[in-house]
């Protein structure tokens, strides 16, 4: 297997290929099949309903054992409460997708024509100005929930729609509205190509990738190739997840983060631009607030990239979304009293995590575990926060330590 290429089952499909069924649309996506199959755009309060992910949860099960109720803790990690910024990135990814297909219809006649001098015109060493598509960037330090929300909006449109008939007029076209890449260690285009055709055959059972694996394919063939099998089959929007890749601080370089030419991260930048500016696919950027930094000075596409999505996710502030998440997570307790939440614990509660939604998570859970197993009275105060935060968050004690000093220089030097 190819270096930095992923463990993939074979023969299978990430999600259900779904049959295309076209709904009634706005005016200007109507005549398009790719447009008319999409799912339609959901309301406000339709994108809370499906976003939330909020387990059953029965208080008499808080008299149950001990060592069943440690089980119950498990519910914790399908605990999901939507926010203003996941509502607004659901509603943005639902644009960018729908965006892409506007200069795309199967059904125009110059359709193929175009699709074709699209492809011909890519060239690896292009550096042009970015065009009008949107594209995004998606930034945020660890723990504030990025590739979870992701994962969970993207999850709302089909990956893949089979298309077999259009208005009374055979249409065989499998279109995948969106693809999920990460960025590859080492920056080379090459590296992403090939991830890129993996992933297609495992979405659509194809074999795209034992075709450009080869040694004797370069990057220069692979890159057009890229670009075919894109527009081939309709690809509505790209994510690169963990593009502070490319962002390598003086003296990173190491067997896991090799020393990375700034000619081979700038091919992979330039090659990034034209994916949208020559084969109109626009691309999400996802990644740490290096990346931020990085590709705020770096790259082009970034300029663009404010135009949808809010560029940078911020940790909670002690305000009224920190009250409503703590407020909802809070309840689910399976302790043998109940502990109320009380602005003392909400208090010590923001000091133990810094408002980073995934260490609330892990450390609540934690604190029940550890009354559980070994409290007698089974009561949660800001001295078992402390001492249960100095466990179970450790491994991110360097980074909890930064923020809560407000230490800058610290957190730049923090490499994820």
């Amino acid at each position: 297997m190819v270096k930095g290429l992923m463990e993939l089952p074979t023969n299978h499909y990430q999600q259900p290929v779904v049959e295309a069924e076209y709904k009634e649309t706005v005016s200007i996506y109507r005549g398009n099949p790719l447009l008319e199959a999409l799912p339609a755009p959901m309301t406000e309060k339709e994108l809370y309903t499906r976003l939330a992910q909020k387990p059953e949860y029965n208080e008499a099960e808080r008299k149950l054992p001990g060592h069943l109720r440690a089980h119950l803790l498990q519910s914790l990690n399908l605990f999901f409460q939507p926010l203003s910024r996941h509502q607004t990135l659901a509603q943005d990814i639902s644009l960018l997708i729908c965006g892409s297909y506007l200069t795309r219809n199967p059904m125009a006649r110059h359709y193929s024509g175009e699709m074709k001098e699209r492809v011909a015109n890519i060239d690896t060493s292009f550096a042009g100005p970015v065009s009008s598509l949107q594209s995004g960037l998606l930034t945020g330090m660890s723990g504030i929930g990025k590739t979870f929300s992701l994962d969970r909006i993207l999850g709302f449109t089909p990956q893949v729609i089979r298309h077999t008939e259009y208005k009374g007029c055979a249409f065989s076209h499998d279109q995948v509205t969106w693809l999920k890449l990460e960025c590859p260690s080492d920056a080379s285009s090459r590296s992403l190509c090939l991830a890129f055709f993996q992933k297609m055959d495992w979405l659509l059972g194809t074999r795209y990738l034992a075709n450009y694996e080869g040694s004797h394919q370069s990057t220069s063939s692979m890159v057009p190739a890229l670009g075919r099998v894109a527009l081939l089959h309709s690809l509505g929007l790209l994510i690169i997840d963990e593009i502070q890749h490319l962002y390598q601080p003086e003296g990173a370089a190491g067997p896991i983060r090799p020393n990375i030419a700034p000619s081979v991260r700038n091919k992979l930048l330039n090659f990034i631009v034209q994916v949208v500016n020559t084969l109109g696919v626009p691309v999400l950027l996802v990644g740490n607030s290096n990346a931020l930094d990085f590709l705020t000075s770096a790259m082009r596409l970034a300029r663009r990239s404010t135009g949808l999505l809010r560029p940078h996710w911020m940790r909670f502030r002690e305000d009224d979304e920190w009250k409503l998440f703590t407020n909802a997570l809070w309840k689910y307790q399976y302790l043998k009293h109940e502990t109320k939440l009380t602005d003392e614990l909400r208090r010590e509660f923001y000091r133990q995590t810094q408002g980073l939604p995934d260490y609330a998570v892990k450390l609540y859970d934690g604190v029940q575990h550890y009354l559980i197993n070994d409290g007698e009275d089974e009561v949660i105060t800001p001295d078992v926060l402390v001492r249960v935060a100095k466990e179970k968050l450790f491994p991110n004690a360097i980074l909890l330590k930064a923020l809560r000093e407000s230490n800058y220089d610290e957190l730049r030097q923090i490499p994820d």
